[in-house]
């Protein structure tokens, strides 16, 4: 409450970047513990806020409704998800590629969360 949950997401967004650029450019046991521990703490902000943020945006008539699409698109990208590093490590033998398009995709989602804007009404 203290911060609003727009500026909150988009801090996890950021903290999740700079956990993807200590895994990636990391190369001993204590990155990757960082790693975890930034991105876990960062993606359980995201899986707190996000539903406040979505009634904010689309309301409360038929919530339930517009969330549950929300959440069926989510879970077909990940479950999707694990065959592009299959198909990236496949076709170069590092997961080096995974990386950078997580680093990318991640990127580009956090540069759309700041240009989000949330409806007055419902404003922080």
């Amino acid at each position: 409450d203290r911060f609003g949950t727009l500026p909150t997401l988009r801090a996890a967004f950021l903290a999740q970047l700079v956990a993807l650029a200590i895994l990636f450019y990391g190369d001993s046991p204590l990155a990757l513990w960082i790693f975890v521990t930034i991105h876990g703490l960062a993606l359980g902000t995201e899986i707190a806020v996000t539903p406040v943020i979505a009634i904010r945006i689309l309301g409360t008539s038929r919530f339930g409704t517009l969330y549950g699409l929300l959440q069926l698109a989510a879970t077909v990208v990940m479950g999707l998800a694990p065959i592009v590093p299959g198909v990236l490590f496949d076709r170069s033998g590092s997961y080096q590629g995974t990386l950078v398009f997580w680093v990318a995709t991640m990127a580009v989602g956090t540069a759309v969360l700041f240009r989000m804007r949330v409806p007055e009404r419902w404003a922080d």
